[in-house]
This record gives C-alpha cells, structure tokens and sequence, in this order.
C-alpha cells in the first residue's frame, strides 16, 4: 500500500512539474527599451522593476509558445488610483500581496467607517475581492526567446519586446 501511495505522488510530482515549468532560456535580466522598465525571470518568479524599484512580482509558466504569469505582488503606490474609492490615505511604495492589501485596506475601512456586522463585513470583503481579482490576475499570452531578445505577446495584443542585459 505505502508502495503504490508513493508512486503515485511521485507520478502527479513529476506530471506536475512537466505541466507547470518555466522555461530556463528567460531565466536572468531583461531590458524593455521602450519603458525602461528591468525583467528579472528566475526559475518561475518574475520580478518588474523600474526606476523606483520593484513593482510587480508574478510567478510564470511556460508550456510550448505559451506563457501564464500570476501576480503574487503589486507595488501599493501604483495602485492607488484603482482602489481610490477604498482608500482613505496614501499606500507606500512597499509590494504588498493580495491578503496584505486586502487586510490593510479593510482595516482602514473598519476604523474609519465600522462597525460592521459579520454580514456586513463579509460583503464588504466580496466587493473588494473583486476589484483584487483585477490586479492579482492571471496574465496568459505566448511568448519567444533567443539568446538575446525575449518577446512577450500578452492580453492576445500587448507586445514587449526585452533585450538580454
């Protein structure tokens, strides 16, 4: 029985791992020209910076042409005016994660206008979970790399083309 057990964790480890791999050609420092923006991709992490730091960390997939990236963190600063509307101050420029961000704002939000009842609080958390889904997303796209040049085709329409540093 323990025999089979293990076999079959190691068959939906090593299926898992051919399924949910990234490409090693990305794997180091990229340039947009056009933004200016640096693309760090290490075995599976992506990290997006710009000339204040890092602002996006995603994880990354790659299977054939095909590319998924999942934002893990966002830079709180760059968000602001997406989540105006829940927001009572500035956010700083730190990268939070989806429950961080979650957590802080609706403690702000409970300060400033609670109490809330448990039902009161729970739709509270579903609306916000809402505008978080449109930042912590999935991006899908294709992609092609060379030892030199990396191109990126998200969204089915938005191209970056990166330069090896």
């Amino acid at each position: 029985m323990a025999k089979r057990f293990f076999t079959v964790i190691l068959a939906v480890l090593v299926i898992g791992t051919a399924f949910a791999a990234a490409n090693p050609a990305l794997d180091g420092t990229w340039f947009d020209d056009d933004w200016g923006d640096k693309y760090v991709f290490n075995n599976g992490v992506l990290e997006i910076s710009d000339e204040h730091g890092v602002g996006l960390r995603a994880t990354y997939t790659t299977s054939g042409d095909n590319i998924a990236l999942k934002v893990t963190h966002v830079r709180g600063s760059d968000f602001e005016s997406h989540l105006r509307f829940w927001l009572y101050y500035s956010l700083s420029s730190e990268l939070y994660s989806r429950a961080e961000l979650e957590s802080l704002v609706i403690d702000v939000i409970v300060d400033y206008e609670g109490p809330f009842s448990p039902d009161e609080l729970a739709e509270l958390r579903a609306e916000f979970d809402l505008e978080l889904d449109a930042i912590f997303e999935t991006i899908e796209g294709t992609y092609s790399v060379t030892e030199d040049r990396a191109i990126l085709m998200l969204y089915g329409y938005f191209v970056t083309v990166l330069t090896r540093e």
